[in-house]
Order: structure tokens, then sequence, then C-alpha cells
């Protein structure tokens, strides 16, 4: 992988092509889509979204806030909205995904061609369960352990947990302190998946997304848990690439229930 501020190559393409960009979850690293790669279309350039002071950006400090990552992410990020880009998050991802867009946008910047959110309650939803970020390290691990997506043995080696806690008490941080701030809805579309069994973040909260998009919204409901991106990859990737090629648009979602489609409004450049 080829690493730079905020983004590391996780595959190249030709000059100009159209690109994916990936916000992981808490925990994770852009190296959790890996297994993807093989499956997007081939055209495409693939980015990964990298948070300071975890992976290839060690060491560096841990933050705490959506906005401000997003913030200081932006003028880095704007550049590549110069080409088709399509924004990917999961969990956390989404959101980080979602207010980075809307700081490229008070900077006047482009948009992204489409926001895939995976995962994730809407932002204006408010978080199901609070703090767990500032649990004694035991009661952490336990949240962590009811979570799913963690390894067993990773839980039960105390070394390894004692590096990564840290940056993963920030990560929950992200979730857990975020504040929702009312602006207009994005211009660019906006795609929603849920898993059925997620209890964190339920089918009910992810559907809100289509309250920020003024560019076409589509949800999608998939069996599994708050991972359910992983244990139904073939699925989730099916429909990215649906998106990606231009088919997702036009053709019926598959997995997709009724859902709402916000009013157009302008864009906001405050």
């Amino acid at each position: 992988m080829k690493s730079r501020l905020w983004t590391t190559e996780m595959r190249g393409a030709s000059e100009g092509a159209e690109q994916i960009v990936l916000f992981h979850h808490a925990g994770g690293s852009p190296a959790a889509f890996r297994p993807w790669l093989d499956e997007l279309p081939t055209s495409f350039r693939v980015l990964g979204f990298e948070l300071p002071g975890r992976d290839y950006r060690r060491p560096g400090d841990l933050m705490r806030s959506a906005p401000a990552i997003a913030d200081a992410a932006a003028e880095s990020i704007a550049p590549l909205l110069k080409r088709p880009t399509t924004f990917v998050g999961h969990s956390i991802g989404a959101l980080i995904g979602f207010e980075l867009i809307r700081s490229i946008r008070r900077r006047g910047g482009d948009l992204p061609a489409h926001l895939i959110v995976t995962g994730r309650r809407a932002p204006q939803e408010p978080p199901r369960m609070r703090q767990a970020h500032l649990l004694p390290d035991d009661a952490f691990v336990e949240r962590l352990r009811a979570y799913g997506g963690t390894p067993e043995a990773v839980l039960r080696d105390r070394e390894l947990m004692a590096l990564f806690l840290p940056q993963i008490r920030a990560d929950f941080a992200i979730s857990e302190t975020y504040a929702y701030r009312p602006e207009a809805a994005l211009g660019c579309p906006i795609t929603a998946l849920a898993g059925t069994d997620d209890v964190t973040d339920s089918p009910s909260s992810v559907r809100g997304w289509g309250e920020h998009t003024a560019g076409g919204f589509r949800f999608h409901e998939l069996p599994g848990g708050h991972f359910f991106v992983f244990e139904q990859q073939a699925r989730v990737l099916s429909i990215i690439r649906d998106i990606l090629t231009g088919a997702g648009p036009t053709a019926p979602a598959r997995d997709a229930r009724p859902s709402k489609l916000a009013a157009c409004g302008p864009e906001d450049s405050a």
C-alpha cells in the first residue's frame, strides 16, 4: 500500500480513474477492506481513509471528534473530488465521511458522486448506548465482545489490548460524543445499508439518512448484526458495484424497503 496524509492507496488505477474512498469502523483500519479489493471494479482507484495515531499514521495524536477530523482532513481530501469519487463508510466511518463532505462543501469544494453508509444510525439519531469509551478496561473489553467483530483471541490478549485500547476508545468517543449540527441536505445521493439484527444501529435508525440528501436515497436491509458488511460481503459488494457502474440508481433496489426521498434544498455554502 502507498500511504500519504489522510489516505492510503490500497489499489491503483490509470490516471484520471474514478475513485472509491473507504472509511473504516471503530477500532479498525483500511486493512479491514482488503478482502473487498478483488471484488470492486478494477477500473476504480481504491483509497483507505487514515486516522492519526493508527496503522500507517503512527505515531500521532488520537482525534475524538468527527467534525474536527473532517475539518483537519478537508483541505487534503478536497482535490481528490475533482474526479468522480464515491465515499463508503462503515459505522463511525460513515459519520466521518458525512462530516467530511459537509466540511468540504463549506469550503466550496466538489461533492462525491455518491455516499454509501453502512451500519450507522443517521447523524440526527441519538446513540443507543452512551460513554462506553469511559468504562474501565475490563468492562470496555466486555462491551467490545458484545459488539462482535473482534476475535476472541485478541480480546483475551492483555498486552495486545493494552496497545490498542487507546485507539479503540478514541474511535468510540468519536461516535458517543458526536453532536449533530443541522445543515442543508447534501446534493449527492446517499445509499444506506443496515443489518436486521444490529442492536446498536437498528434499521429504523439507519433509514433516517434519507433526510440528508436532495440527490436521491436508497435503503437496503440485509441479514446480520453490526458487522453484516463482512458477514454478507457478496451481497454488500453487489450493491456497491451496481452503484459504481451506474446500475444502482436506475434498477429496483434489491433487499430495499420503502424509503423517503429528501426534499430538494439548496447547497449550503455557509
